[in-house]
């Protein structure tokens, strides 16, 4: 499928939101059909039952319910979804841990062109249905349980527990596993440092992130290092020593 096939539904109660995706979309990708428009829950599951799409613009919060009521409906939906919402922090993580794609408003066009462009870009990766059932769990049950990792051979979901250390590589960062496997993705460690739950995952050197559930010992030697249970040493930096060491004794309490 070709870009210049794209088809697009745009779903929003506000007529400001949809004016302005619709306009950065007829300006910025002219060969993109918008193939609709709803502003309600119950509009757009009659639209998106009527038509084909690709990709729709989403707006989570709508009058009469939210945009999972309507994903409800499709259970292996045929399209992708780009949120489009002023969500809360809780949402925010979640949308990140599950490597799902959204705007928030106010609407920046730049972040539009950005988001489209992904999208032309990686379209034949599709992997939604899988990202949207591991979205409406976390959702659900306001836990965090996986993660979805974008690598080079795919999707990969981690439950938090498989994760035993983060490694930084300039603007990569390598997930090593309990199981022994690597995973290498290209965000930064910092985008992750903010992303993990505090109480777990403690960032003990520039470089490093450790899962403090699979520290095995606090090492004096070369000024400081944690030995993971596989046996691996982690640097620990001087300054984050006594932090981490206070975070363990908290934790066997």
């Amino acid at each position: 499928m070709e870009s210049n096939s794209l088809r697009i539904a745009i779903i929003d109660d506000e007529d400001y939101a949809r004016d302005v995706i619709r306009k950065f979309i007829q300006k910025d990708f002219p060969s993109i059909h918008i193939a609709g428009e709803a502003d309600s829950v119950q509009s757009a599951r009659k639209l998106l039952q009527s038509i084909d799409v690709n990709l729709v613009f989403l707006d989570v919060k709508m009058q009469d319910g939210s945009a999972f009521d309507l994903l409800e409906h499709f259970k292996t939906p045929r399209f992708e979804v780009i949120f489009v919402t002023a969500f809360d922090s809780f949402a925010y993580r979640a949308f990140q841990f599950n490597a799902i794609d959204y705007l928030l408003k106010p609407i920046d066009p730049d972040q539009l062109i950005k988001a489209v462009e992904k999208y032309q870009k990686h379209f034949q990766e599709n992997q939604f249905s899988n990202k949207l059932d591991n979205l409406m769990n976390t959702i659900q049950s306001q836990q965090f349980e996986r993660i979805a990792l974008s690598s080079s051979e795919g999707l990969v979901f981690l439950r938090l527990e498989q994760i035993s250390r983060l490694e930084s590589d300039g603007n990569y960062t390598t997930f090593h596993t309990t199981s022994g496997e690597k995973i290498l993705v290209s965000k930064t460690i910092k985008e992750y440092e903010s992303l993990l739950p505090e109480d777990v995952f403690f960032r003990v050197h520039q470089s490093h992130i450790v899962n403090t559930n699979h520290i095995a010992k606090i090492l004096r030697e070369d000024g400081g290092a944690a030995k993971m249970e596989d046996g691996t040493l982690v640097p620990v930096s001087r300054r984050r020593k006594d932090a981490l060491i206070r975070l363990l004794t908290q934790k066997s309490l």
